[in-house]
């Protein structure tokens, strides 16, 4: 067990974090989330009827909507089961919970969901505008 996962005592569950469960997105070694339980699948990659690639694309990611979006049938949610090997971590479900209630996107650890910083990018590209405007203005 990694430093990111710990097993639980009662139900012998395997707990990962976000960041733990994100190292894991290889063709060769490919876990995904869904509805906050972890999921190796990895040897369903090359079955999956939509193909590895469209898998690969949420490998080491909460895939919980892409998964609601395609409408999945019961018979794939049961055999879902089979590839079942943790939960996400209760202190990061809670967090995520919690943001919903807010309506914040939640942080995940080891990510950068963006936070204010893109406006000083818009700030710096709105001042190299005005001072090519300016230029091409003046020098004529």
């Amino acid at each position: 067990i990694s430093a990111f996962a710990s097993t639980t005592t009662e139900t012998m569950t395997e707990v990962f974090t976000s960041s733990a469960v994100s190292e894991h997105n290889k063709e060769s070694d490919c876990y995904c989330i869904i509805h906050d339980k972890v999921y190796n699948v990895t040897e369903f990659l090359d079955v999956h009827p939509g193909g590895a690639e469209v898998m690969m694309d949420y490998a080491g990611l909460d895939s919980t909507e892409a998964f609601e979006d395609v409408g999945h049938s019961e018979d794939a949610r049961e055999d879902l089961k089979d590839f079942l090997i943790g939960v996400l971590d209760p202190k990061e479900v809670e967090a995520k919970q919690k943001a919903v209630e807010e309506n914040v996107a939640p942080q995940i650890p080891g990510r950068s969901n963006g936070g204010e910083e893109w406006k000083k990018y818009v700030v710096i590209a709105v001042g190299v505008a005005a001072v090519a405007l300016a230029y091409t203005f003046l020098s004529k």
